[in-house]
């Protein structure tokens, strides 16, 4: 993994910078707070809910003795993105670290969804991770190093009715990481897309996702985070979690696509009685 900050030792961990993981307040987002803390990141924990965020703060701070800030912060607001950054400045944190997992999706034909919900799902997934990708990897490149994992999904692989806006999302995040990887990794800053499929967190109640999918399709937070930290370590651009995932999103980038998407309409169409994961 590459690092942009001098590492020192402080207590038992060795310090390797601060971290900024978004969406921190719940689910994979947290994971990677923990996770990244046990590798001795400080964090700088990101997302609306101020009250889990310095509750993860605490927890952090007194389990695994790294620093960690708590900064509320709406990335589905045009602009919000930039005022991060601008406090960070203020705080003098130059991260090494940078996890863009803020993101949410909604199930249902487009043109039924709320146009001011597609908006703002675009304005998170997309302009605010792409926002803080460019000006954060610059200040890693002007530092001479650092690593930026961006959250994309095995939606990225097909389109996806139902989930039209969404997929196409998570399409471009794939898109973009592969491609800035390449540009920044001369000057020292590695780039990876991390490809979850369906993972026990918030996303099902967020989204008003219900689509009928056995247990075994599910992952934990813990496990597609684990692979996802393991791939970056090892300097991939791109990761699957999961076997399954693994094997369906081969499946999906072979197949015409039209097959792909009429598949993904049979998988993601709305269920009367979901299946979701306990």
């Amino acid at each position: 993994m590459s690092e942009g900050s001098t590492v020192v030792v402080r207590g038992n961990a060795t310090k390797r910078g601060w971290a900024i993981v978004t969406g921190a307040s719940s689910g994979m987002g947290v994971e990677f707070s923990k996770q990244l803390a046990r590798r001795g990141y400080d964090l700088v924990l990101v997302a609306r809910r101020l009250d889990r965020l310095d509750a993860l703060a605490t927890e952090l701070k007194e389990t695994m003795r790294v620093e960690a800030v708590a900064i509320s912060c709406d990335l589905g607001v045009p602009g919000a993105a930039a005022k991060l950054v601008a406090e960070l400045d203020a705080r003098k944190i130059a991260p090494s670290a940078l996890v863009n997992n803020a993101g949410f999706g909604a199930q249902g034909v487009a043109i039924d969804l709320p146009v001011e919900r597609m908006t703002e799902m675009i304005q998170l997934n997309v302009a605010s991770l792409t926002e803080l990708s460019l000006i954060v990897g610059k200040g890693m490149a002007s530092r001479g190093g650092g690593s930026i994992v961006n959250v994309a999904s095995t939606a990225a692989f097909q389109p996806s009715p139902y989930f039209a806006v969404y997929a196409a999302t998570k399409a471009y995040v794939l898109s973009f990481s592969l491609a800035l990887n390449h540009d920044l990794a001369p000057r020292g800053v590695h780039v990876m897309a991390l490809c979850p499929g369906a993972t026990r967190t918030e996303f099902f109640d967020n989204g008003g996702v219900k689509i009928e999918m056995g247990n075994f399709f599910f992952m934990t937070p813990e496990e597609t985070v684990r692979i996802g930290m393991a791939a970056l370590q090892a300097e991939r651009p791109l990761v699957v979690a999961g076997w399954l995932n693994k094997i369906m999103s081969f499946l999906s980038r072979i197949s015409p696509l039209w097959i792909a998407t009429r598949t993904a309409a049979f998988v993601m169409k709305p269920k009367a009685r979901p299946m979701l994961p306990r």
